[in-house]
């Protein structure tokens, strides 16, 4: 004869047991659904909490159990969300969706092209970390990054922050470290540094500051106010403006004394960079132009972030599975390990 179930309601001692409390859903051997506060445990038993009141359940007729969301708990994704792989021949694709389907494609080929397929809707996109923080913001108009571009750690602190005009930089790049404190700012327009470029100690001091204008390191503008207009325009004239389609992308492979980065833009080598394994700068050639470079590994999960400012690295982030690891500044090429 099949054994009758039967759940015992009434209030016992489990009640004051606080550290049990736990909203959970409960699905029976029955096909019985059951939802409230789990607030005790026996041998061969769980006390569940009820609006009905307090049931005595045999863990036998439990098939499974699983957390309940309260509304409006855990985080809030966005409608666009977008992700980033890197495709079986090197290029890198970003994937954007409305909803969790997909709209549109933008693929970074290894030419210097850029080729979409898909209607890419003007709109914030997000791209999220695997426990639902954001991890990229980045404002699309026209098929373009247009507005603020924003990167975090995870737990949603600020990574970065800059504003995009019809795809390229254009304004202000903040870098910040994992304690919030600004690491360093350069000013971009038509994404050529432009203004200052500043870099701070552990204490937000400013301890290194440099001024461009149009891509060309100059003085400062209290030191260039007799004659600055003729000597800009004269040092603009040597700067080559980058096409639109550029991109410029890294290879790294490991080494027995460390790590070497080629670089390429439109699909022709520029520059070589090695590092030691504690990411000094051994050597270093060609012409890397101003801005961040990322190394992606296989799967398209970010590696290497280097910040180059003058065709020189200034500072390095090292990946693990998509998170940062370390961070490093430079001073006269030797790496310096950020707390």
């Amino acid at each position: 004869m099949k054994r009758k179930k039967s759940y015992c309601i009434g209030f016992l001692a489990f009640l004051f047991l606080a550290p049990w409390l736990r909203a959970e859903i409960l699905y029976l051997s029955d096909g019985t659904v059951l939802r409230g506060e789990i607030t005790g445990e026996m041998e061969g038993a769980i006390l569940l909490e009820t609006k009905y009141g307090s049931l005595t359940i045999g863990k036998e007729d439990i098939i499974k159990m699983e957390k309940e969301k309260k509304p409006g708990s855990g985080p809030v994704i966005s409608t666009h969300t977008f992700k980033t792989v890197k495709t079986s021949s090197g290029e890198i694709c970003e994937i954007y969706m409305k909803k969790g389907v997909v709209v549109a494609t933008k693929t970074f080929l290894l030419n210097g092209g850029v080729r979409i397929e898909g209607d890419m809707e003007d709109a914030v996109y997000t791209q999220y970390y695997e426990d639902g923080s954001p991890k990229i913001e980045m404002e699309i108009k026209d098929g373009k990054r247009n507005g603020v571009f924003k990167t975090y750690f995870p737990g949603q602190i600020l990574e970065s922050k800059t504003q995009y005009k019809d795809g390229r930089l254009d304004g202000k790049l903040e870098i910040y470290g994992k304690g919030g404190k600004i690491v360093l700012e350069q000013n971009f327009k038509n994404s050529l540094p432009d203004g200052y470029f500043r870099m701070y100690d552990e204490d937000g001091n400013v301890k290194s500051e440099e001024y461009y204008v149009q891509g060309v390191l100059a003085g400062a503008p209290s030191a260039q106010e007799a004659g600055a207009k003729k000597a800009t325009e004269e040092k603009s004239e040597k700067v080559q403006q980058p096409p639109l389609s550029s991109l410029i992308t890294a290879k790294r492979m490991n080494l027995a004394r460390g790590e070497r980065y080629l670089f390429y833009q439109n699909d022709k080598y520029i520059g070589k960079l090695i590092l030691d394994k504690r990411f000094n700068v051994i050597s270093k050639s060609g012409k890397i132009p101003d801005g961040i470079v990322n190394s992606y590994s296989a799967d398209g999960e970010i590696e290497r972030s280097i910040t180059f400012i003058s065709n020189n690295p200034i500072y390095i982030r090292i990946y693990s599975d998509g998170r940062v690891k370390e961070e490093y500044s430079y001073m006269k090429d030797r790496a310096i390990k950020k707390k």
